[in-house]
This record gives structure tokens, sequence and C-alpha cells, in this order.
């Protein structure tokens, strides 16, 4: 069910990308493509917590080790995103709803075709990222009881606050709601 989900994103989110290619998609890929060609992740030490840089931590290395043009390491990271959080659907619909196969690859189909989902995934990188780690944090949350479940759980909400803001802000929210509902 993953692959088919990440298999179904991929190609969806890469017709566009093929489309236009060699020119970028969006305003924001300009904005990827200059942090990366910059070289620098973290501007200061303090910023490791203050930022949301887990993104530019993937496509610098990549971009600067292997020499590849950050427009098409831009164009190649897009559609993969893309896939991780239609992946992220189907496993919350699978693990925190408790759905069946054909339900959760249902709603993970029906969230790969939404021009809303595709539109956010064009421009913002750094929001498919983090709503990709949201929604597989998301289920860790009824885990909390066992130590790996707490220690994955503590990890993918590290990679979310570090991801994005939206979704670190969405996982606060929805872990002080379970908290309170425990009590």
């Amino acid at each position: 069910g993953l692959l088919m989900c990440f298999s179904a994103g991929l190609i969806l989110r890469l017709i566009p990308e093929l489309l236009a290619f060699p020119y970028p998609i969006s305003w924001d890929m300009v904005h990827y493509a200059y942090f990366m060609r910059s070289g620098i992740v973290w501007v200061h030490w303090s910023s490791f917590f203050t930022s949301t840089w887990l993104l530019y931590s993937f496509l610098f290395p990549i971009h600067s080790h292997l020499g590849v043009d950050s427009f098409l390491l831009l164009k190649i990271a897009g559609p993969i995103l893309f896939g991780f959080s239609v992946c992220g659907v189907y496993w919350f619909a699978r693990s925190f709803l408790g759905w069946g196969l054909k339900k959760s690859l249902l709603v993970g189909g029906f969230f790969s075709v939404q021009l809303a989902a595709l539109r956010v995934s064009s421009e913002f990188l750094r929001n498919t990222l983090g709503l990709g780690l949201l929604l597989f944090t998301l289920p860790l949350i009824k885990k909390l009881d066992s130590r790996r479940g707490f220690v994955a759980f503590t990890l993918l909400s590290l990679l979310t606050v570090f991801a994005h803001e939206y979704a670190a802000v969405t996982l606060l929210v929805v872990s002080l709601a379970f908290a309170f509902s425990g009590f």
C-alpha cells in the first residue's frame, strides 16, 4: 500500500515538472535554489533551534557533493516529497484511524489527485515535508506506552518540528488534546 501510494503521488506530481522542464513551476523554487547555492544550512548555531532547516539539510549535501543543478534537484525533490506525503495519508488512515487496506488506498489516491494538495506541493516543499512527517508521527501517539513507540514518537516529532512551523504547531495541539483527553 505504501509503495502504491508513493508511486501514485510521485507520478502525478512529476507530470507538471516534466511539462515545465527546464523551468521552475513556482516562485519558491527560486528561493530554495538560492539557499542551496549559498551553501549555508545554519547561519549561526542558535538557528538550529529557531529555524526549519530539515529540507535544506537534505538538499544541500546532494547539491554540493554531486554537483546536480539546483533547479533539477528541486524538480526531483518535489515529486518525491509529494509521494512521501501521500504515503503519510495512507499510513495515517491505516494506523491511526484503523481503516482497511482498500479504504486507506482510496484516501491516499483521493489525496494525490486533489488540486490543492498538488498546488501546495509544487510551491512549498518545506510544508510538504512537514505534512508527511506529521502524518507518520501522529499514529505513534497511541503507542507512547511502549519504549519503542515513545522513542519513535520523539524522533519523528523532532524531525517534524525541524521541517516546518505549521506541522510543529499542529503536532503540539494534537498532542495536548490527547494529553487532556486522558484526564
